[in-house]
């Protein structure tokens, strides 16, 4: 078996004070920011929808390891500054601990999209609050696989990556001739997902037309797009297992189905 790549996954830390409540208004500090005071601690905080368990979702959710910072190995803790304003709006997003380039643009990205928070208050008027969220990004080392693949599973292998953008990117990468755009129909492909999530043994199970059933392999197993899944697993282990993946294609354009 090939040697595993490594599994990314994300951790994250808050800053506890960030959902806690105060009642003395007198520990609350300001700073100006133009001619309205941004404070840092008030009677009552903001909430993000759901509260502390809303925000952890969310971050789950949407954070995703950038592909060149997973390559290069880069992990460590960003640190996002950022203001909740009257209406609950995120602004002002900074960063004030930085890693690298790629992790830091995430966690702004990810920072900058979140819904609205329910706005902080003082003397019960809406203020505007500033506060500090740290993301840890880490690189857990991966799990031994054993041998065994497994064709079913209570839990089979699922494809975390955006499957347009999986289609787009195949497209692309084919290069088709003039001649091969008029192909039409559906080949078949299968591959292991190992108890890592990483995909190996690329095997064309039924082609299409010849000079594209040559390309094919080679094109989707250097593909970042699609190496982006979760391990199947059994009884409560994650195991290898053997995916069959029908690809259509219709006018030049490739969908993967049933992915």
């Amino acid at each position: 078996m090939k040697k595993v790549l490594t599994f990314i996954i994300i951790t994250l830390s808050i800053s506890s004070y960030v959902f806690s409540q105060k009642t003395n208004a007198e520990i609350g500090e300001t700073e100006l920011n133009g001619e309205e005071k941004v404070y840092t601690i008030v009677e009552q905080m903001p909430e993000f929808p759901g509260g502390q368990e809303g925000l952890f979702d969310y971050l789950r959710t949407n954070m995703k390891y950038p592909e060149g910072a997973k390559a290069r190995g880069e992990e460590g803790k960003v640190i996002v500054r950022f203001v909740v304003n009257k209406q609950g709006e995120v602004i002002d997003a900074k960063i004030i601990k930085s890693i690298s380039e790629e992790l830091d643009n995430e966690a702004l990205r990810v920072v900058n999209n979140m819904p609205n928070w329910k706005p902080a208050t003082q003397d019960g008027v809406p203020v505007l609050i500033s506060f500090n969220l740290p993301l840890n990004f880490k690189i857990p080392k991966p799990i031994e696989c054993k041998k065994d693949v497994y064709t079913i599973l209570g839990d089979m292998p699922k494809f975390k990556g955006n499957v347009e953008k999986l289609n787009a990117a195949f497209s692309v990468a084919m290069r088709l001739t003039e001649k091969e755009l008029e192909t039409k129909g559906t080949f078949y492909i299968q591959v292991i997902i190992d108890c890592n999530g990483n995909p190996y043994g690329y095997k064309l199970l039924k082609g299409i037309q010849k000079t594209i059933d040559k390309r094919v392999l080679e094109v989707l197993e250097g593909l970042p797009e699609f190496k982006n899944w979760s391990a199947g697993s059994e009884k409560g282990e994650k195991v290898n297992c053997q995916y069959n993946i029908p690809v259509e294609i219709n006018s030049g354009y490739f969908i993967f189905k049933t992915i």
